[in-house]
């Protein structure tokens, strides 16, 4: 059986409000846990009008104590804004309360324009960002009198280096850490980035082999048909942001759009579709499967966005149903 878990933006979809984007997630949190999935990750946003999350590490906190037995994480804190000792001292108490439940994923989007950016105060040079991944790191594991990161614990939540390119993953690789590649961001990179980082991995105290992460769209219905016009939502949005620049929340109706059909956009979904998972359930655990063995994937985390919560809460009971089958075969 495939090692599945689940990666929810907090998706606002045309005409939702912001509120009922979060109620979403918190509800997707809770069938997740309830049915098999072993991570559920949400994520960081500013200023957008497509996703309601910008404060993972807030987030988490409630959505951990509304479910039972599923890891919660971050994917990720975009480190750049912040102080690693800040950071540090969130998650140790979260690891406190919550032993062995709490991921940290840590990435180096800015996930903002330039004035939210100013506004954060940011760091987005890649040595100084870097440099705050050791200093985390090193508060979270080597303890220290002088610095000490308050509740000083043994619980130390999962770290993760999430990324959609090389840098990241030559970084986790050469500390010996977990590397989550984000295929649903960029999937250009997957190939040269997954290479990078099983060539480059060094053993250390936190893991002694590379453990990979693909986190992908995948989106299940009864039948190859119905889920790809599902999908047409995401595509649209995909298309419409990444090239034409809109900020716009996620679309209700695409049946009459025709923005899909120039060549740009036919080639942007198509490198989409290459390394996503949509179809009925066979087709979409085949296509897991297959990716497992051609990238060596330990586990994968599925984003769904769907206009309706109803669907994408389906899709992720069919795909989990389907995923069982893999193990009694």
């Amino acid at each position: 059986m495939l090692k599945l878990g689940i990666l929810d933006q907090s998706p606002i979809s045309e005409g939702m409000e912001a509120k009922t984007a979060l109620n979403n997630t918190v509800d997707l949190a809770k069938f997740a846990d309830e049915h098999g999935y072993s991570r559920f990750w949400v994520s960081e946003h500013h200023g957008s009008r497509a996703f309601a999350s910008a404060s993972p590490e807030i987030f988490i906190s409630s959505l951990v104590a509304q479910t039972q037995n599923i890891k919660l994480g971050t994917a990720g804190i975009l480190l750049s804004h912040y102080s690693p000792f800040k950071i540090a001292e969130q998650m140790s108490l979260l690891s406190t309360l919550y032993p062995d439940r709490i991921d940290l994923g840590i990435g180096r989007a800015l996930g903002g324009d330039p004035k939210i950016i100013k506004l954060l105060n940011s760091d987005p040079s890649p040595n100084g960002l870097f440099n705050k991944y050791d200093k985390l790191i090193d508060l979270l594991h080597k303890n220290n009198s002088a610095v000490r990161v308050v509740p000083d614990t043994d619980q130390k939540p999962e770290l993760w280096i999430l990324g959609s390119g090389t840098e990241s993953a030559r970084y986790a690789a050469e500390r010996g850490l977990r590397y989550s590649f984000a295929s649903f961001i960029n999937a250009e990179q997957i190939m040269q980035s997954l290479q990078t980082y099983h060539q480059n991995f060094i053993p250390s105290t936190y893991l002694d082999k590379p453990y990979t992460n693909l986190s992908l769209f995948a989106l299940c219905a009864g039948n190859e048909n119905n889920a790809n016009e599902l999908a047409k939502v995401a595509e649209e949005w995909l298309v419409k942001s990444l090239l034409l620049k809109q900020d716009m929340p996620f679309p209700k109706n695409v049946e009459n759009s025709s923005i899909l059909d120039s060549l740009p956009a036919q080639m942007l979904v198509k490198m989409f579709r290459e390394y996503s998972a949509i179809g009925s359930p066979t087709q979409v655990i085949n296509k897991l499967l297959s990716l497992k063995q051609k990238l060596m994937i330990d586990e994968f985390t599925i984003v769904t966005i769907t206009h309706n919560q109803n669907d994408k809460i389906n899709s992720y009971k069919l795909i989990a149903e389907e995923n069982k089958k893999v193990e009694n075969d």
